[in-house]
């Protein structure tokens, strides 16, 4: 009977250990995995694009969302402004709580795409939800997308909010795209947005 439950104590310590090695390989999975190429082919076909060519961007946006521009972002870009908002774009419902929107950030000379990463990851963490979820890392082109995940309340409307947000860095400027919507319409749209994301290059 005592080898027999030795045996048993010895079974179950292995099987924890098996356990507790397959979750760290889990938790760990979205930042160490290698990128995941974005399909740019996904029904973006004869969708208007859109460019700015003092940072080499472009990208598509549907042809019934409503796309408005920034018509002095060329000029705040040349300016000394650090945080310029390119574009939002929503999508065609009625009272709908949702847009896309670009915006860029010019970086110090020398910091990485995983150092503003982690900057805009803390920021987050610091004004909007303490609970951020890293998304994998994602390639378009030859950009490579970092990204997080969090929800969030807007002061005065009582809806509570998921927001999806990729960056990446380019020539010393951050480029990054939001896609921010009530949790009862953001799946509605959210392969929406991955393909609009898709088109960046």
């Amino acid at each position: 009977m005592a080898i027999r439950t030795k045996f048993c104590l010895t079974s179950l310590l292995g099987l924890f250990i098996v356990i507790a090695v397959l979750s760290s390989g889990c938790s760990n999975q979205q930042r160490t995995s290698g990128p995941a190429t974005l399909n740019s082919s996904a029904g973006t076909t004869g969708w208007p694009e859109y460019s700015v060519d003092i940072i080499g961007l472009k990208f598509k946006y549907p042809s019934n969302w409503t796309f408005s521009p920034n018509i002095n972002a060329t000029n705040q870009l040349l300016s000394s402004k650090v945080s310029v908002t390119l574009a939002y774009i929503r999508p065609p419902c009625v009272e709908c709580d949702a847009v896309v929107y670009v915006s860029t950030d010019k970086l110090p000379l020398g910091m990485t795409n995983e150092q503003y990463y982690n900057e805009r990851k803390n920021y987050v963490k610091k004004y909007w939800n303490n609970q951020v979820e890293d998304l994998p890392v994602s390639t378009s082109g030859n950009n490579e997308f970092t990204g997080i995940s969090y929800n969030y309340t807007i002061k005065g409307n009582t809806t509570p909010h998921n927001a999806r947000e990729y960056m990446y860095v380019k020539n010393g400027t951050a480029v990054r795209i939001v896609y921010a919507a009530g949790i009862d319409v953001f799946n509605t749209y959210e392969s929406a947005f991955n393909s609009i994301l898709s088109t960046f290059s």
